[in-house]
């Protein structure tokens, strides 16, 4: 490695150092500070993302990257450069095109105004108003246009508001995709035979919290999480954070058994993707996530397609019934597998199971481009959440709370965000596939909660890459196949069938 990369390597680790105290006061806000701290720690988080700014755009920092790599043209100054070198380099190049883009004045309103809207978003939440979240939202929005124009990616301002959390994808190809699976979820929907849903009152029963903490920690460290680096605390919200690669914090939250349980698994998920990318690059996209779809196809792996399996739960079960003697002791395997794994129209997201969910995403992508486009106004809002909840799921919210009410993500500017999630459960089934193919024996070491060799594949395939593939390299490389939702349809058809 010549000198000028070194130096380039040190300064953008400077950078990610300011990212990760901006990171510790968000995770801060979501969990240890009192609420009358919110006015202060918007200040704070607008003063470090903009000194995050200023040093991404600074004409130091475009020196150094400049020295290397043609800013215009991307063309790598010194071909004798490996390919990972030469692909953190251009990769530098678009992440500092993007935040150049954005005025510093406008990426510290952006910030401060999402830390407020998010803290209003939470007590309209608990009051069940929406109109006191409306003003904010609107503004949010408003934001997220100004954004959208600053950045002007692709050919709808839709998709420059995506690209920030799944480079490459468009709207038009999202539509092209996500219509298939709507389509084919909403037949798979219409066709599922009524089931008397067993009595499961001790699903939601009085569950000691210290209890419940030790086996959510057990489990991380069966899928290998090294609770020197990973941390686990208690939101509204369940998150995962990362500080530094030495340092990621997860939290979850009390509710049903079996949902406590598949958040300990998403989030983890999350956290063994974060400590799996190469910290040796600390500092530069290639010790990043390839994209927030990426990101969420390892939760999504964890979660549903382990996590929902009769194969976990045929020991898992047997682990809570140890734990829990009082409340499990009467209940059979059959009984808690029907009931912690139940399939149909359900209002919550987080709670949804793996055939619906991809319609709660579907309906708040098709909001989110109306948003963007100006098509709707705020006030209409939860009307149109609630039409396209009765239309697609032949449901509809009692109140805001399960309605619009109910997801953060808009409240803090995450417009864009949303499809992520369909695409990590598209990216999740294409993955599962592959790798039934290459371990004959997956049900056998998810039965005996032998998670190591899935981790290992997980770090092989996907963790190490970091940024050194696209999306699209990346689903070529382990599958030999482009994006498609038909591995995640196929897999909901036998789920259906089960």
């Amino acid at each position: 490695m010549n000198n000028a990369l070194r130096e380039l390597l040190a300064f953008q680790a400077k950078t990610w150092n300011l990212r990760g105290i901006a990171s510790l006061l968000g995770w801060d806000s979501k969990t240890y500070m009192p609420p009358g701290g919110i006015s202060a720690r918007a200040q704070h988080a607008s003063l470090m993302d903009g000194l995050v700014h200023e040093r991404v755009t600074s004409d130091e920092y475009g020196r150094l990257l400049g020295s290397l790599i043609d800013l215009e043209s991307g063309q790598v100054r010194d071909p004798s450069l490996n390919f990972q070198e030469q692909r953190l380099l251009t990769e530098s190049v678009c992440d500092r095109k993007l935040a150049v883009a954005l005025p510093n004045a406008f990426v510290q309103e952006f910030s401060e105004a999402g830390v407020q809207a998010e803290r209003q978003w939470e007590i309209a939440r608990e009051k069940d108003d929406y109109s006191l979240f409306a003003p904010h939202l609107e503004r949010m929005i408003g934001l997220c246009k100004r954004k959208a124009d600053y950045l002007a990616l692709g050919t709808t301002p839709y998709d420059s508001l995506l690209y920030c959390y799944e480079p490459n994808a468009t709207t038009v190809q999202l539509n092209h995709v996500f219509s298939d699976l709507r389509d084919e979820t909403i037949s798979l929907l219409s066709k599922l035979p009524e089931r008397a849903q067993p009595r499961a009152a001790w699903l939601t029963a009085d569950y000691d919290h210290a209890k419940q903490l030790e086996l959510g920690r057990s489990l991380m460290k069966k899928m290998g999480a090294n609770e020197q680096n990973i941390r686990l605390d208690l939101s509204t919200h369940p998150f995962c954070t990362t500080i530094h690669p030495s340092d990621i914090r997860i939290t979850t939250r009390f509710g049903g058994l079996a949902e406590y349980i598949y958040t300990i698994l998403h989030e983890t998920g999350h956290a063994l993707y974060e400590a799996g990318l190469p910290q040796e690059w600390y500092g530069s996209p290639l010790c990043e996530a390839i994209s927030m779809g990426i990101h969420e196809s390892q939760s999504r792996f964890w979660e549903v397609f382990i996590g929902k399996s009769r194969a976990f739960w045929e020991t898992e079960f047997n682990l809570l019934k140890e734990a829990f003697p009082s409340q499990l002791s009467a209940v059979g395997f059959e009984e808690f597998y029907a009931a912690s794994n139940p399939m149909g129209a359900t209002l919550i997201r987080v709670g949804a199971d793996e055939l619906t969910y991809n319609l709660h995403i579907i309906i708040r992508f098709e909001l989110e481009q109306q948003m963007i486009n100006g098509t709707v106004n705020v006030s209409e809002l939860p009307e149109m959440w609630n039409t396209k909840y009765r239309q697609y799921l032949g449901i509809s919210p009692k109140s805001n709370r399960e309605g619009i009410l109910q997801d953060t993500h808009w409240s803090f500017g995450g417009i864009g965000y949303f499809p992520t999630y369909t695409l990590g459960n598209i990216y999740a089934a294409q993955w599962w596939k592959q790798i039934r193919k290459e371990m004959p024996d997956l049900d056998a070491r998810i039965r005996a909660h032998d998670f190591v060799p899935i981790l290992n594949w997980l770090k092989k395939k996907i963790h190490i890459v970091g940024r050194g593939q696209t999306s699209a390299e990346l689903v070529r490389s382990i599958t030999g196949g482009e994006l498609s939702a038909w591995p995640l349809i196929d897999f909901l058809k036998e789920r259906v069938q089960r």
